[in-house]
Parts: structure tokens; sequence; C-alpha cells
């Protein structure tokens, strides 16, 4: 028993040093070659063994990012999606790393040390390698620390991933101190810069050709094309315009991916789910922020998040105008609205109180104030047609007393309550009738509103 219970000791340890040696690889790789240059009188290019900030970023931070990076690659997943995937997983552990500057930049010249002594070797895949991590690093401090960077430019990233021999050798010959890439830029410097075009369909080998004939979308700046005819066709495929929406602004890789692909769908079925118990409009939209305030508390608090998801809906809404569909409109315009005060109230502080009736009026929109308001908010002129034949429409207001028998009438006849202006009748005779009911509310309302302007 006690020599069956030691072999099956030495078999388990055996097994677990196999993993750990997996495991631990590339920390021993990179302590082996940050000794080395210890070591060494060879230039370093910019990174410096003997600190020992680098040294610990070097040892501890980048091992571990490459591991988590080759475990997410193995999965299968996009080149990106990986490069968020390491992030993710190592965003809690190395926290002081990733919200240091200073550090990150430790990490950033390790890699573009190792990507330099690549391309001397001529070795150019590692490099690429190197260099994509070093983009993903150096965008991460733009954006997130340094806020030099309004998003992510995902095509430099992809463009580095497969760069051609001069765009690569340029791109460390920029970042390093030293001058030990010269001699090789100049044999390189004469290659064609090659660029990607972002056509799904297009015809080129890999979508690759000579960087000088593509052209970058004139919208966002954000994807090139290698003719005119790519850009159409790539409007075939589903890359219209979407009026105003950011794709790769949207993309947040701090918060868990895409928030419109996760936010937005949360929002929209606990919306759902509260008007389904039979809640007014307004109480069915509190319910929902307070819902999804549990999971998404950054979005609710980040005004530049709240504006990525209100152009989701601002989207949206456009195209279903387009599409004739005016009930999802203005669900879509009501969405926005309110997150429209919700920022200028929660956030900016730029606005007293919610005004509900600008809310509700949203919800029972005429087709010209609908088309109005989506035309005023999108940077496309995709409505101006549809404007032109809906602005000759009657706008209709709303009056608030209950017992009104007309509800609804033009919104040239409505007059606000002057006290709080929060809402609307058809006339003297129905604010009267309403005032019992309206004057705790307007009490409350004219009294936010003195405080908001003794500020």
């Amino acid at each position: 028993k006690a020599r069956k219970a030691a072999k099956a000791k030495a078999k388990q340890e055996a097994e677990e040093r196999e993993n750990n040696n997996g495991q631990t690889t590339a920390k021993e790789l990179i302590a082996a070659q940050i000794q080395r240059m210890q070591s060494g009188n060879k230039c370093n290019h910019g990174f410096d063994p003997l600190s020992s900030g680098s040294r610990d970023v070097a040892s501890q931070f980048v091992p571990a990012f490459l591991e988590s990076f080759e475990a997410a690659r193995g999965s299968g997943t996009s080149f990106w999606e990986c490069l968020v995937a390491a992030h993710k997983a190592m965003r809690d552990e190395f926290a002081e790393v990733w919200k240091d500057p200073t550090k990150m930049e430790m990490a950033m010249s390790f890699f573009l040390c190792e990507g330099t002594q690549a391309i001397l070797k001529g070795e150019y895949d590692p490099a690429r390698g190197s260099a994509t991590f070093a983009r993903y690093f150096e965008q991460h401090i733009a954006l997130e620390l340094k806020q030099t960077l309004p998003f992510f430019r995902w095509n430099k990233i992809f463009e580095t991933e497969d760069a051609d021999q001069h765009t690569i050798v340029k791109f460390f010959r920029k970042r390093i101190p030293c001058s030990c890439l010269n001699e090789k830029y100049e044999e390189v410097k004469h290659i064609s810069k090659m660029g990607l075009c972002f056509n799904p369909q297009c015809t080129l080998p890999n979508g690759i050709t000579k960087r000088s004939k593509t052209m970058y979308c004139d919208g966002c700046l954000s994807v090139t094309y290698c003719s005119d005819s790519g850009t159409n066709s790539a409007d075939a495929v589903g890359n219209k315009c979407i009026h105003g929406f950011d794709t790769d602004r949207s993309f947040d890789p701090l918060f868990s991916g895409d928030i419109n692909s996760k936010f937005v769908p949360v929002f929209l079925e606990s919306f759902d789910e509260a008007e389904g118990s039979g809640t007014s409009l307004l109480v069915s939209l509190i319910a929902a922020r307070d819902a999804t305030k549990a999971v998404f508390d950054k979005v609710w608090k980040d005004p530049t998040k709240m504006e990525w998801v209100m152009s989701f809906f601002l989207c949206m809404g456009t195209q279903d105008i387009l599409k004739g569909d005016y009930d999802s409109a203005k669900a879509a315009a009501t969405f926005v609205r309110f997150m429209e005060q919700h920022v200028a109230v929660e956030l900016k502080q730029s606005q007293a109180m919610y005004r509900s009736n600008k809310i509700i009026e949203m919800h029972y929109a005429d087709l010209h104030t609908l088309v109005k308001f989506f035309r005023h908010r999108i940077p496309c002129s995709c409505l101006d047609e549809k404007y032109e034949e809906v602005k000759n429409i009657t706008k209709i207001g709303l009056c608030y007393n209950k017992q009104c028998m007309i509800g609804m009438t033009e919104r040239s006849k409505t007059m606000y309550c002057s006290r709080c202006r929060c809402v609307t009748y058809c006339s003297l005779e129905c604010q009267n009738a309403a005032w019992t009911n309206h004057k705790p509310h307007c009490d409350r309302h004219a009294k936010i509103l003195a405080e908001f302007d003794a500020r």
C-alpha cells in the first residue's frame, strides 16, 4: 500500500510538473531574455532591463498576457477577440499595470525591443506579433489613461498584424530611441506599403493592395477600401450609412465587449417586462434603468457610453423611418429622449429635472415631429427627403387634463403650465380642471427649478 501510494504521488507530481512546464514556458523564456540583456553589451532599443520596474513588468505582466492571449487563440476566436480576452483575464490581477501609463509603456518597450531584435534577425512574423501587442498597449494608453484618442482604431491593429516589411520596420524605427534600424530601413523603404480593403467581398487576395490606392471611409475614417466599387460592394453586404452610429466607438474592451450587443438587449427586455406588467411608460423606463444598473452601472455613469447607446437607437429609428415602420421609430425616439434627459440631469447637471412630458410626447409623436427629432440628431442627410414629405403635417400636442374629451390637438393651440412648464393643456378650462391633481407636482417641480436657477 505504501509503495502504491508513493507511486501514485510520484505520478501526480510528474503530471503537475508537466502542466506547470507548459504554463511557465513564457516566464522562463522572458526571464532568460532579460538575463541576457543584463549581461550583454548589446543595445536593448529603449528597454531598461536593469530597472526593477521594467524587470517586474516584463517578467510577470508580459508572460501572463501572452499566456492569456494564446489560451484565447487556441479556442479559435479572432485576433482582436484574443487581445480583448487577454486584457479581461488579467484586468483584476494586474490592475495596477493597466491603470499606470508608465508601467504600460514599460510593457510596450519590451515588445518594441523584442520586435526590433526579430527584424535584425530577419524574423518578420515574430516582429509583426510584437508590433501588434505594442500597438494595442499604445492605444490603451491613449484612450483609457491619457484620453488623447476617442476610440480604439482597430484597423491600425489589423494592419500591423499583416504589415509589409516597409511598414513594420518603420513602425519600430519610429518608436525606439536608438538608430539600430536605420540601415534596415534603407533596405526596405522602397518596398510598396500595403493596405487592407475592409470589404468582405473584395476579390483581391486577402483584401490587400497598395496603400496609395486605398481610401478611408468618409464617415468614420476607421476603415479603408481599395476602390469606390469596393465601397459600394461593401454597402451591398450591409455597410450602408449607419446614421452616426460608430461600430468601432461602441466597442469598449474594458467593458465586456460590445456595449450595444449586451446593454441594449438587457435594457429592452427589462422595459418589456415592466411594460407587460401594466405599468406606465415612465415607470417602465425607470424600472428598465434600475434593473440594468446592477450589471451596467458603468454605462449609466459614463456620458460617452450613454451617447454610444443613444447613437444605436438613433440609427435604428432612422432605419425604421426609412422603412415606414413608424411605431418602432417612436419607441427608439422614446428611449433616446429618456437617455438624453438622464445624461443632462444625472451626469452633466445641465437640466434641473426629467421633463416627462417630452418623453411621453415622443411616444405619441406625429410624423412631422418624429422625423424632425431624428433628422436633428443624426450627422447624415438620409432623412432630408423624408422631412420634405412630412414637414407640412400639423404637429400634435397633448392635453394633460385626464378628463379632456380631446386628449390631442394642434401643438400651436396648446399652452404650458406657466409655473412649472412641465405639462400642456388644450385650453384654460382644462388647465383649471386639472389643477387639483397637478398642484402637488407643480409645487415640487417649481421648487426644483428655483433651486436649479439659484445655482
